[in-house]
């Protein structure tokens, strides 16, 4: 996980930067390959690599959640009586959920997944932005824009943007698990 987070870090950074230029940027990035070549060149190679410290914290972390949650859930509707209905047994005596409880766990567990980790993403994105609107000298680190992000805008700054990012996560790792 933590290779291929490291390995497309860079495209993630632009796609952020790409999405939140303002038009009238004065150096607005003309596409990926300029982005990228730009941000080389004025921010150095670590330019492409900001932010990355905190995407590592929380995609560790953010797995382990989602599996630690799928797996308990699982098998707690596997052991529970109440839950019978929702069971297949094969003709080897195998126990199994059916394709929809197991969408639906994987969904769950994807949905408190994000609701955890996703003022860590939050801040993440404005640590990878900050270089196109702030000076070198002026930039904040992880821990600074949380608590900037509280005193200014309250708890709920933390979640600003969960609702589109709970509507991809949640189909997405249901379906993963499913």
């Amino acid at each position: 996980g933590s290779t291929a987070v490291i390995a497309c870090y860079p495209l993630d950074l632009i796609r952020t930067r790409l999405t939140t230029q303002q038009p009238a940027t004065k150096e607005a990035y003309r596409g990926i390959t300029h982005a990228f070549f730009s941000i080389l060149q004025k921010e150095g190679f670590l330019g492409l690599y900001e932010g990355l410290g905190t995407t590592l914290c929380v995609a560790v972390p953010s797995f382990s959640i989602s599996y630690m949650v799928y797996g308990s859930l699982k098998e707690y509707v596997l052991d529970d009586e109440r839950f019978n209905n929702f069971r297949r047994i094969d003709s080897n005596g195998h126990i199994s959920l059916n394709a929809l409880v197991t969408i639906g766990i994987g969904a769950f567990a994807g949905g408190l997944t994000a609701l955890v980790t996703y003022p860590v993403d939050v801040t993440r994105r404005r640590l990878q932005i900050q270089s196109q609107y702030v000076d070198p000298s002026k930039r904040l680190k992880a821990m600074e824009h949380i608590n900037r992000i509280i005193r200014i805008e309250g708890a709920l700054g933390l979640y600003r943007g969960i609702t589109p990012e709970l509507l991809k996560v949640v189909p997405f790792v249901g379906t993963m698990f499913g």
